[in-house]
């Protein structure tokens, strides 16, 4: 039985979503008030430096995770809110939208969207909710619930959709509810919005949106042991990285049809020529679409993480950049428990220790021309602050 992989930190759930095509403005990421995380905000420019913001942190405590829509610009933070006292055994949480001003500091719009996380399964406890998916289209984003036994196993997840309105506000209904694997560890969405894909580290499942915004599932690729996906740029291909049993890790390429179905292209699935990466993180394409980069770390040794870089072939095919992959000096714990986010021009990719604790030293690492990767001078350094997402100009 497959024991659910819950990492502890503000995005329990591996967030994924296209960058956008703009230099880099503002930053955000997780900032504890009174060990209950709260929104920090930072200016940055292309050399990946960070200047705090007036007013930082912003939003409410109890954060469980945070979105940019990719179109709008607009920040979403989803937190959780005391019980009510007619039901104090009923999880309350909110998903707020807010407006980034020119200063950076966000303004809420109109009032929050007040969820509540369906009701546990017969001897399961919720242990994972968050906003899973923010999609690329900007009209949609899904929240995923994870419950678990008490000791970690029997994972089951649910999805729920939620509508963006051209306000920027969220509405959804009851029945907007799927049942969505055993334990889903990340998403991805097609460029499109048309369909999106999860997985859970046994198989990847995905929902193609229809036009009344009801969800009808579609299959994934039947790989073994998935562990990261993800679209290119111009949703032409989709990748799967997973476990064929080996010592190497295995990478599935496929092109990708307008109704979400998937087919290898002629090789697949290949062979990582630098043995791949363990672990579950997001797949960051580069918005000129020649590279794409993964945090993770070298098969069956659990040594702290590394960032692996890829060119991107004429076929589809990756392969992997000179120096990949990209050693993590310091590093304190190993690849799930880091985050890696890549601002939205492309310029840099910053790595970030659990925000729980911080002395531990964060990374920037610069985005050369070919692709490959230079530390910023001082990295890693306390002074690196953890960043979740970016807005851009």
């Amino acid at each position: 039985m497959k024991k659910f992989q819950w990492i502890e930190g503000v995005v329990a759930l591996v967030l994924s979503s296209l960058p956008m095509e703009a230099t880099a403005q503002f930053a955000y990421g997780p900032a504890p008030v009174n060990s209950m995380e709260s929104i920090s905000g930072f200016q940055t420019d292309p050399s990946g430096n960070f200047t705090p913001l007036a007013g930082s942190p912003f939003g409410p405590s109890e954060l469980s995770s945070i979105a940019v829509n990719p179109v709008t610009n607009f920040l979403y933070a989803y937190y959780f809110v005391p019980p009510s006292r007619d039901n104090p055994n009923r999880i309350q949480s909110r998903v707020q939208p807010y407006r980034i001003d020119s200063a950076g500091t966000p303004e809420p719009i109109g009032h929050p969207l007040t969820y509540y996380p369906p009701p546990a399964f017969p001897g399961l406890i919720l242990i994972s909710s968050g906003i899973g998916l923010m999609s690329p289209s900007g009209n949609y984003l899904c929240i995923v619930n994870t419950w678990t036994d008490d000791e970690g196993f029997g994972a089951t997840s649910n999805l729920t959709f939620v509508r963006i309105v051209k306000s920027g506000s969220l509405t959804y209904t009851p029945k907007d509810v799927y049942q969505f694997g055993g334990g889903i560890q990340m998403m991805t969405g097609h460029p499109s919005g048309a369909f999106f894909f999860g997985e859970d580290n046994g198989s990847v499942l995905g929902f193609r949106v229809e036009s009344n915004f009801t969800l009808t599932p579609i299959p994934g690729p039947t790989l073994p042991g998935p562990w990261s996906i993800g679209f290119d740029r111009s949703g032409k291909y989709f990748y799967e990285f997973f476990t064929p049993g080996t010592p190497y890790i295995g990478l599935g390429v496929f092109t990708v049809g307008s109704d979400g179905s998937l087919t290898p292209i002629p090789g697949s699935p290949f062979t990582d020529p630098t043995g791949g990466f363990d672990v579950t993180n997001s797949l960051f394409f580069h918005p000129n679409g020649k590279y794409v980069y993964a945090l993770g770390y070298p098969p069956h040794t659990g040594v702290p993480g590394r960032i692996y870089a890829y060119s991107i072939a004429s076929s589809g095919q990756l392969v992997p950049l000179p120096g990949s992959p990209y050693q993590l000096p310091g590093a304190q714990f190993i690849a799930p428990e880091l985050a890696m986010a890549m601002d939205p021009g492309g310029n840099f990719i910053t790595v970030s220790n659990p925000v729980n604790n911080q002395t531990y030293a964060n990374w920037v690492y610069l985005i050369q021309p070919d692709g490959t990767l230079k530390p910023r001078a001082n990295s890693p350094s306390s002074t690196i602050p953890p960043i979740d997402c970016f807005v851009g100009k």
